[in-house]
């Protein structure tokens, strides 16, 4: 910055006065002007010379940051350090936003699986008399074996075996022989099948884990790294939407305040996280801090949300960075 100061235009018109106020001392003359003559000068003339004079300001600085939004417009960032956010992350390098908004029925679709109607296999180990061993196959079938009972009442409709499972034995051992109505029973309460075959069984959780939310496309030459705060911690955050205060709500406010409630009437621990974040590249658990993730080839990190509960709208927003890299093969090529 450039400026010329008040004392600097004091100086100069005292520089351009001080011919009047020191004459020849051998000239005898009586022209001196004494110290309030120019100080009356001064100020009868400074407002003017202040009005023609021109104060040049320079601004020297530089934080321009371009954030790419999820409908992919773009933000621009620009101005002094006080920023809108601060961090550390690569200059130059654009600076990628997502921001997922989900709930628990946009990620298991329940509402659209037909149960009754889904398929699954099993690789079922038994024994066969006829050839005296133990054999092991994969079976093929439908979840229609538990709604069974009841079939053909059309008062009462089909009864599932998770309902009322007292009529399912006798039910498998009139349609199959003893091998597949001994199948259909070993496996009727693993999680694994009520997940795909029983209709209730997401109605009685109070929440869900291991669900895929999003898929980072890493492309080769390049690797995905996370943007930190000052204190070091990842930009990412988790919401829910809190119906009581009409927020975006960062903590599960345990039974207050419009707090996340389990079907079972349950609450969270009070400021537990709201849901809870992973991820996974290469199929092998990853995080922000162990750097970078890909370079070598096109890639994938896959984020997957844990804690999810049934009625609730979430929001997760997470900066990042793709990092040029220069790959440098170790196979000799």
């Amino acid at each position: 910055m450039r400026i010329i100061a008040p004392m600097m235009i004091l100086i100069m018109m005292t520089s351009t006065l001080a011919g009047c106020t020191g004459g020849d001392p051998d000239s005898g003359g009586n022209d001196n002007i004494d110290m309030d003559v120019i100080n009356s000068l001064i100020d009868d003339n400074l407002q003017d010379f202040i009005n023609n004079t021109t104060i040049t300001v320079e601004n020297h600085y530089h934080n321009n940051t371009t954030i790419v939004n999820n409908d992919n417009s773009q933000t621009n960032i620009s101005g002094s350090s006080s920023g809108m956010y601060t961090g550390n992350y690569s200059e130059g390098v654009m600076v990628q936003l997502i921001d997922l908004r989900f709930s628990l029925n946009d990620l298991m679709n329940i509402d659209e699986i037909d149960f009754r109607n889904n398929s699954f296999e099993y690789n079922y180990t038994y024994y066969d008399y006829l050839t005296n061993e133990n054999r092991q196959d994969l079976f093929s079938m439908s979840c229609s074996n538990f709604y069974l009972v009841g079939s053909g009442n059309s008062s009462s409709g089909e009864i599932p075996y998770w309902l009322d499972n007292s009529g399912y034995y006798t039910a498998w051992d009139t349609l199959y022989n003893n091998t597949i109505r001994d199948l259909l029973d070993s496996i009727a309460q693993a999680d694994w099948l009520r997940e795909i075959c029983d209709e209730t069984f997401y109605d009685g959780q109070n929440y869900y884990n291991n669900l895929l939310l999003y898929e980072i496309e890493v492309p080769e030459g390049t690797a995905l790294q996370c943007t930190f705060t000052q204190s070091g911690y990842p930009m990412m955050e988790q919401y829910y939407w809190n119906d009581h205060t009409s927020l975006w709500d960062d903590s599960s406010n345990g039974a207050y305040n419009g707090g996340i409630t389990y079907p079972d009437g349950q609450s969270p621990y009070l400021y537990d996280n709201v849901f809870y974040v992973s991820m996974y590249y290469l199929s092998t658990p990853w995080g922000c801090s162990e750097g970078f993730a890909g370079g070598s080839e096109d890639s994938t990190v896959s984020i997957q949300v844990d804690h999810i509960v049934p009625n609730y709208e979430y929001r997760l927003q997470l900066y990042y960075q793709f990092v040029p890299v220069n790959f440098v093969s170790n196979s000799g090529e």
